[in-house]
């Protein structure tokens, strides 16, 4: 669909600023996603976090031309903007606007949880009868829904769009947005509790997405729920229900378990439910979206096979380690047009490898005769830099001739891939996975996936976001934010961390040496980077990849200056002067002030980027005076610095805990470390931040055992009643020392607590399992949102630092996304 901009316009009541005649058919509001500039309307959003006015001169750079703004900027020639006051409410109208121009039947989605799989079964349900447009992910937000629904075209016969909201007040632009005509109740949990008063509110709040709709489907089994349908009524008395119960209470559609399986009554007559899942929140996503389909006109014997056929819906996008040192971005659940545009959006923010190999099968709704969206996937390649294309089908190989990239093959089926993929060279390259179910990509995720690991440490880089944005917020936009990505990333992995916080937006990073630096560059990050301890025998590496070090004393500051002297291939570089207030671990004294300006003077060819400093004890009220006394103190110190040398260097003097506890003094710069992963070390905002790791492992082997029988090595792990017992695959090899053992540590198993039991051994602990119902195969989970890591730190005397820094190399870092 595209439209004239005077039409865009004419529906926000806006005036048209430069020329008038030009036509959009995109809507973009990140500038690093924009992938045609074209006929595409940059929207300039605006947050507390970042205006996006002030990334229109990178949109231009993409070649877009078209601006939606609320402040007046200067028009190149060619270029056109709509004035608004406000560009969210302009972008959610347009879409409402747009939204009205189709009359087939639209699915509203709601719920606090399962909203994404109902959308998603109800594609696998529906999909071989109609043709579907639908959110791509969990785009479900005040922005994502807007984005979805501008999805909408003429070429599609439904629509199925879920919402989700966090406080009162948002659904009603979301309603307008959506207006559907069949709408769907999931459930009511406690997500978002904090935006509402009371859980009747919440369900208020949500009900509000059917007050035009023609149909509701919704679950009987929460009291919130029936209130706000019977509320709603009130307002559209014209509302026809369909009910759901899974606990046997009185409803169109009622679910009863016996022994382990499901049956379902529908209308009083019994309903065949093979459904292939036997958790209730399962049967509870299975019968909104059967009843959902019932609604559009299809039949028990139509549907009863494509239900058997469910299978999960992996809700998070996954990037692992893959062979010859590749990276694989596996996204291989579906393979629609929306869902294969997110997840190439999300695959260019990473920088981690320097080619990049697209594997990816047949669109699932398109068909011989759509040739227009395998030549729109053309164009989408041809501008996304891909070098690389395996194309899996035969739609793609009838229609490889739109293609044309460094390197393109084409395989008529996932068979005809497996058999050559051995002949295939892979080696230190981003790969793409996305295909749709009935190829069976994950026989291919097999053979890419690095060595097979039953223990793997899960590091979420949508939590790592949500976090960065929690500190950003604490201290003032001009304030530039460096985040450590030492030691690995805190154990989170150094290539995927550095590459999302370069999208972020972070404005430098500091490695502890420099190889993690030119490790950095060589996968494409461009942000300015720290060296904390910068050696003799790097400074070639230092000039040669742009690092910067941090410089702490004499003797490093003069063999730096002897270095440059000697070399002409760099006309400066730039350091970081440590300045020792306290810590009295590295940093010139203020003593030394004198001395440090005058090596200072006659060292030319070194510029001063930043003075920084470390607090000893931030972290502790009881310090503060000690705390206080050293910010006094540094810039007291880089004052003097400042004026001597007459320079205006940034100042940085305050770590995670600084910026929560001492945030009047942030300087112009402060240093992210382990709140970015999850752990506030003042413990003043913990409950605000998301745990960003998982480790997790498997039950290897469950035994049972007697009153006498002991555990593992020196046999101290001493059984004293009748238990089970489980034997783990992660042991003090892995990071998990010794002294998790002999039950001073506890890990998470089936939603209880298991304490070890016997001496932790090099690749294998034992836990007690006794009063938990476990079996061989279940998980593990060691810390994670389950089991927060400074609880288990708690239990063994460790820190967060030292436990997450700690996981070894072996252990399989999978990252993932929503």
């Amino acid at each position: 669909m595209s439209y004239a901009l005077s039409t865009l316009a004419q529906w926000l009541n806006a005036p048209i600023l430069g020329r008038e005649s030009d036509r959009v058919e995109e809507l973009a509001y990140d500038t690093r996603i924009i992938h045609r500039g074209e006929h595409t309307l940059f929207v300039a959003l605006v947050s507390s976090r970042a205006d996006g006015h002030d990334f229109i001169p990178e949109a231009r750079r993409r070649g877009v031309s078209l601006f939606l703004i609320s402040k007046p900027i200067p028009l190149q020639e060619n270029e056109s903007a709509i004035l608004v006051p406000n560009t969210l409410i302009a972008l959610q109208t347009i879409a409402e606007k747009h939204r009205i121009q189709f009359s087939y039947p639209v699915i509203g989605v709601t719920g606090s949880y399962g909203k994404t799989v109902v959308k998603e079964w109800l594609n696998h349900l529906i999909s071989p009868f109609k043709s579907i447009v639908s959110n791509p992910r969990s785009f479900n937000s005040q922005i994502g829904v807007p984005l979805s629904v501008w999805r909408m075209s003429t070429k599609f016969n439904i629509g199925i769009f879920e919402s989700g909201v966090s406080q009162k007040g948002e659904m009603a632009a979301l309603q307008t947005i959506i207006r559907p005509t069949i709408g769907i109740f999931i459930n009511l949990g406690e997500s978002h509790a904090k935006g509402f008063s009371h859980r009747l509110e919440k369900a208020e709040e949500k009900a509000l997405l059917f007050k035009e709709s023609r149909t509701l489907i919704h679950s009987v089994d929460y009291p919130e729920i029936i209130h706000a349908v019977a509320e709603l009524k009130k307002v559209n008395p014209w509302l026809k229900t369909e009910t759901f119960s899974i606990r046997g209470k009185e409803s169109d559609l009622t679910l009863s378990k016996t022994g382990e399986d499901w049956s379902a009554q529908y209308h009083g007559f019994p309903l065949p439910f093979p459904l292939p899942f036997r958790d209730q929140a399962s049967v509870e996503n299975a019968a909104a979206a059967l009843l959902a389909s019932f609604q559009l006109g299809l039949l028990p014997e139509q549907l009863t096979p494509l239900l058997a056929n469910l299978e999960p819906v992996e809700m998070r996008l996954q990037q692992k380690q893959a062979i010859n040192q590749c990276q694989l971005i596996n996204d291989s659940y579906g393979n629609t047009i929306d869902g294969l545009s997110v997840a190439i959006d999300f695959w260019l923010t990473q920088k981690s490898r320097p080619k990049r190999t697209l594997i990816v099968s047949d669109l699932a709704e398109a068909g011989p005769e759509d040739a227009p969206k395998y030549r729109w996937l053309a164009q989408r390649l041809r501008h996304s830099g891909v070098e690389r294309l395996l194309a899996i089908g035969p739609q793609m190989v009838q229609f490889q001739r739109f293609f044309h990239l460094p390197e393109q093959q084409f395989f008529s089926s996932t068979e005809d891939f497996l058999e050559k993929l051995p002949i295939i060279p892979f080696f230190d390259e981003s790969i793409l996975l996305k295909g749709a179910r009935v190829f069976g990509f994950e026989r291919i995720e097999k053979k890419l996936g690095a060595q097979k690991h039953r223990t793997v440490l899960e590091v979420n880089l949508d939590a790592i976001e949500h976090n960065f944005r929690v500190y950003r917020e604490l201290v003032p936009k001009e304030v530039k934010m460096m985040v450590m990505v030492k030691a690995f990333a805190y154990g989170s992995g150094l290539l995927e961390v550095a590459g999302r916080l370069q999208y972020l937006g972070a404005n430098y990073l500091a490695v502890a040496y420099a190889d993690e630096g030119v490790a950095l560059r060589k996968a494409g990050i461009t942000l300015p980077i720290l060296v904390m301890n910068p050696e003799e025998d790097a400074f070639d590496s230092l000039v040669e990849y742009d690092l910067e070090p941090e410089v702490f004393g004499f003797g490093i500051l003069q063999s730096l200056n002897r270095y440059l002297e000697k070399t002409s291939s760099a006309p400066t570089l730039g350091i970081h002067l440590k300045l020792d207030t306290g810590m009295h671990r590295l940093g010139f004294l203020p003593e030394e002030q004198e001395t440090l300006i005058s090596v200072l003077k006659n060292a030319g060819r070194l510029e001063v980027k930043s003075l920084m400093t470390h607090l000893a004890a931030a972290e502790d009220p009881e310090q503060d005076p000690f705390s206080e006394k050293q910010l006094t103190v540094f810039h007291a110190f880089a004052d003097q610095i400042e004026l001597a040398l007459n320079i205006q260097p940034l100042r940085h003097a305050l770590n995670t805990a600084g910026m929560l506890r001492h945030a009047p003094f942030s300087g112009s710069m402060v240093r992210l470390g382990i709140g970015l992963y999850g752990v506030d070390p003042s413990a003043k905002i913990q409950e605000r931040l998301q745990q960003v790791s998982r480790l997790k492992t498997i039950l290897s082997q469950v035994k049972s055992l007697q009153p006498g029988d002991t555990v593992g090595y020196g046999r101290v792990g001493v059984v004293n009643k009748a238990t089970q017992v489980g034997t783990i695959a992660i042991g003090y090899a892995d990071g998990i020392g010794r002294q998790f053992g002999n039950g001073k540590a506890a890990f998470w198993v089936n939603g209880k607590l298991a304490p070890t039991i016997g001496n932790i051994c090099m690749d294998m602990c034992m836990i007690d399992l006794d009063g938990i119902d476990a079996k061989e195969g279940d998980d593990v989970i060691l810390f994670g949102p389950e089991l927060p890591l400074p609880q288990l730190c708690q239990q063994v005397g460790m820190i967060p630092y030292e436990l997450l820094t700690g996981i070894s190399p072996r252990v399989k870092r999978v990252y993932v996304k929503e």
